[in-house]
């Protein structure tokens, strides 16, 4: 069932208000930080599919890259057209990998095994990982429905 924004049931009240302050954001977003996905200009991308783990939120985008956001204020953006890794760590310093580089980023190794184990298990459909590569004791997926 879809709604527009402007009429929808009383019970989805909460989820406008949060679809506007969303809509709002992104438009006064600058235009100077525009994705790049290989090269040409990712305009238009939107999420497909999203999952909240205890550490992270997965973001599937319609260019076919994975963007994840870590609660610790850490993204890695997985790039589906070429072999390159952004990472942006802890002091905000975004920079950008090829998929051999990143394997000498001790911080960046650790956050693609546990972003493997997610996506690994969601495909195999299996029981909800937990990650000893992140934190030992890591809760179980839980999966967010819209």
């Amino acid at each position: 069932q879809s709604f527009v924004l402007r009429e929808y049931p009383s019970e989805l009240r909460k989820k406008a208000a949060l679809l506007r302050h969303f809509a709002g954001y992104i438009e006064r977003k600058d235009e100077a930080e525009e994705l790049h996905d290989g090269g040409e200009l990712a305009k238009g991308v939107y999420v497909r599919k999203w999952l909240r783990t205890k550490h992270a939120v997965l973001f599937r985008l319609s260019n076919r890259s994975v963007q994840v956001s870590f609660f610790d204020k850490t993204e890695v953006i997985l790039w589906s057209e070429s072999k390159y890794v952004t990472y942006r760590n802890k002091r905000g310093e975004r920079l950008t990998y090829t998929t051999a580089g990143s394997a000498h980023v001790d911080e960046l190794t650790r956050r693609l095994r546990y972003i493997k184990d997610v996506i690994s298990r969601l495909i195999s459909a299996g029981p909800p990982p937990t990650s000893s590569a992140v934190d030992p004791a890591a809760n179980p997926l839980q999966r967010v429905v819209m």
